[in-house]
């Protein structure tokens, strides 16, 4: 795949999805509320915005987070690691040259493909 172009007034012809909607029980005790798994440090480094900037070095010009309705601890961090896109906006961000919007799904998903769904 080459890295994508996007047509001014045209949607990009890919959007990358990261479905970061649950905490990760399995990993208790690394994991809780307040510590979700996509928020785990690798390297001082959380490990969604390790795959962010991933995704971004790829040429994506557009990717969604999709979060659980009672996460408040994604926006925060995204918030503090990355540019606001829009001013008084603070679920949409910019990487490089790469859009980030946070989705909150409204109700809990019973799985991934229901979250998927929901995009």
């Amino acid at each position: 795949m080459t890295a994508a172009t996007s047509i001014p007034g045209h949607p990009p012809e890919f959007v990358a999805v990261v479905l970061a909607s649950t905490v990760g029980t399995r990993l208790f005790p690394l994991t809780d509320i307040q510590l979700p798994k996509h928020l785990l440090p690798i390297a001082g480094t959380p490990t969604l915005l390790r795959l962010l900037t991933a995704i971004s070095d790829c040429g994506f010009l557009e990717t969604v987070v999709v979060i659980s309705t009672d996460d408040a601890v994604t926006l925060p961090s995204l918030q503090q690691s990355l540019t606001a896109a829009v001013a008084g906006e603070n679920n949409r961000f910019t990487l490089n040259d790469m859009k980030i919007t946070v989705l909150r799904l409204p109700t809990e998903s019973p799985s991934s493909v229901d979250a998927l769904r929901r995009v």
